[in-house]
C-alpha cells in the first residue's frame, strides 16, 4: 500500500523524532499516544521496542556522534510483545524486514568486541509520501546501517544501506565532505541519496542539483545533509514525495519551485531559514507543516505566510498560496505576526504550537474558508481584528481552561465579523456571546 500524509504519520514521526533525540521515556509515551488511536500501527509497536531496548548516542573514533544499542538486560527482541504486535500487523515484506532487524539487535546486544560496535539508525521525516511504498519508508527509517569503516561484528548477515549510485558530486574545501551537484549517471526515479560517496560525507544538496529532473517521483535525503540549495528540485514536476531529515537547517530560494505533484510537505524543526519562492507553484499541495511562519525562525526578515510561495507582502498571499492548500500546522516560534495569514482564503484549518504567546493584529484577516483553529494554552494576547472576516470560523480549540481563555488579553474587535464560533476549552465551552458552559 502507498502511504499518504495524515495525522497518523505525523504522530508517528514525532514519536520517532523523540527517539532520535534519545528521549526514551517521552518517545515511549508518544508511541502509546499513536497506538491509542491507531492500535494496528506496526511502526509504532516497533518504535516501542526501540525505546525499550534503547539507542544511545556515542562518539566513534572520528568523534562523530552515532547511536549504539546498549540495553542488554531484557531478553530476546523476538519475545517482546510489541515486536510480536508489529509483526502481526505488518505485511509480509515488512515482517521479513522485522525479523532481520530483531536478529541484528539481538546480535549487537550480545557483542563483546574489542572495538565499540556502532550502528547508525536511519531516521527521516516523511513528506508527502505518495510514491514510496510502506515497505520502502519503513525499511529506510529502521534499517540498522553499518557506518563505513566500522565493524559491528554482527555475524555473517550484513544489512546494506539503501542508496542510489552514480550521482554527481563535488568535494568541499574541507576535503572530507561533498555536495551533490546533479543526477549524474543515476537512472533511478526514486532516489535514496547516500550519506557517504567515495569516502566523502554528503553534507549538502547543491544549487540546481536536480533541476528539471522531471522523471523523479521520490527522494530520500540522508541525515548527513545540512542544507538544500537554491533551485535544488526546481521543476521536478513528477515528484510526489520527499524525505527531509532533521539535520537540514536551510532550504534555498526556489528549492521546490514548480513541484506540481507534491501533495503535502513537512519541514523539520531543525530548519531555521526558508528561501523566497521555495514552494512556488506547488499546485497540488493540500497540507504543510512548518517550524515557523515567514523566512526565518528568528522572526526577522519576512513574517508573512506567503513568502515561501513567492508573495512579496501579506497583501499578495492569496495570489501565490496554492488554492489546493487547506491545512497548516506550525510547530515552533513565539509569535504569529501582524497580517501573517492575511487573505489566505483557501485554508480551512490551522494549528498553532504551544510555543506561541501572541497573535498579531489582522493575523488571519479574510481567511474566509477557515473553519477551525487550534490555539495554545500559553497564549497571552490576540491582536486587533485578528480574525477579521473569518466568517466560517465556528470552532476555536483552546488547549487551556475557560478561566485561562478569559484572561487572555484580546484587543478591540479581535473577533469582528467572525462566524458564530464556539471556544472549546479543556473544561467546557464559551460561546461568541461569552456564555460559558462547563464540560
Amino acid at each position: 500500500p502507498k502511504i499518504s500524509y495524515n495525522e497518523e504519520n505525523e504522530l508517528t514521526y514525532r514519536a520517532f523524532q523523540l527517539l532520535a533525540e534519545s528521549k526514551f521515556e517521552e518517545a515511549n509515551a508518544a508511541f502509546d499516544e499513536v497506538l491509542a488511536k491507531y492500535p494496528e500501527n506496526a511502526e509504532a509497536h516497533w518504535g516501542k521496542v526501540k525505546a525499550k531496548y534503547r539507542v544511545l548516542y556515542k562518539k566513534n573514533a572520528k568523534e562523530k556522534m552515532l547511536p549504539t544499542c546498549e540495553k542488554t538486560i531484557y531478553g530476546s527482541v523476538f519475545k517482546d510483545e510489541h515486536y510480536q504486535e508489529a509483526f502481526q500487523y505488518a505485511d509480509k515484506r515488512i515482517q521479513k524486514f522485522l525479523k532481520k532487524q530483531a536478529n541484528t539487535l539481538d546480535r549487537i546486544r550480545g557483542i563483546k568486541a574489542k572495538k565499540a560496535a556502532v550502528v547508525a539508525l536511519a531516521s527521516c521525516m516523511i513528506i508527502g509520501a505518495g510514491s514510496f511504498t510502506a515497505y520502502q519508508i519503513f525499511r529506510h527509517r529502521h534499517t540498522l546501517v553499518t557506518e563505513p569503516g566500522i565493524s559491528t561484528e554482527t555475524g555473517t548477515e550484513t544489512i546494506p544501506a539503501i542508496s542510489s549510485e552514480g550521482l554527481a558530486y563535488t568535494v568541499n574545501a574541507d576535503k572530507s565532505t561533498c555536495t551533490i551537484k546533479g543526477i549524474g549517471t543515476c537512472k533511478n526515479t526514486e532516489l535514496y541519496i547516500p550519506a557517504m560517496i567515495d569516502g566523502y560525507r554528503v553534507t549538502s544538496i547543491g544549487n540546481s542539483a536536480f533541476r528539471y529532473c522531471t522523471s523523479l517521483t521520490g527522494i530520500v535525503i540522508p541525515d548527513s545533509v545540512m542544507s538544500i540549495g537554491d533551485y535544488a528540485f526546481r521543476n521536478c514536476m513528477s515528484l510526489t514525495s520527499i524525505v527531509i531529515p532533521d539535520s537540514v537547517t536551510s532550504i534555498g530560494d526556489y528549492a521546490f519551485y514548480d513541484c506540481r505533484s507534491l501533495t503535502s510537505i513537512v519541514i523539520p524543526d531543525s530548519v531555521t531559514s526558508i528561501g523566497y519562492y521555495a514552494f512556488y507553484n506547488c499546485t497540488s499541495l493540500t497540507s504543510i507543516t512548518l517550524p515557523f511562519v515567514g523566512s526565518h525562525a528568528s522572526g526577522t526578515g519576512y513574517t508573512h505566510f506567503g513568502y515561501i510561495f513567492g508573495a512579496n507582502s501579506d497583501s499578495d498571499n492569496n495570489q501565490y498560496i496554492p488554492s489546493s492548500l487547506k491545512a497548516v500546522t506550525i510547530t515552533g516560534g513565539t509569535t504569529i505576526g501582524n497580517s501573517a495569514f492575511n487573505s489566505c482564503s483557501s485554508l480551512t484549518s490551522i494549528v498553532i504550537p504551544d510555543s506561541v504567546t501572541s497573535i498579531g493584529g489582522y493575523a488571519f484577516e479574510n481567511c474566509t474558508s477557515l473553519t477551525s483553529i487550534v490555539i495554545p494554552e500559553g497564549l497571552t494576547s490576540i491582536g486587533r481584528n485578528a480574525f477579521y472576516f473569518c466568517t466560517k470560523l465556528t470552532e476555536i480549540r483552546y488547549n487551556g481552561t475557560t478561566a485561562q481563555w478569559q484572561k487572555i488579553y484580546k484587543y478591540t474587535y479581535w473577533d469582528d465579523n467572525m462566524g458564530n464560533y464556539t471556544v472549546i476549552c479543556t473544561d467546557g465551552t464559551i460561546a461568541k456571546d461569552g456564555t460559558a458552559t462547563p464540560a
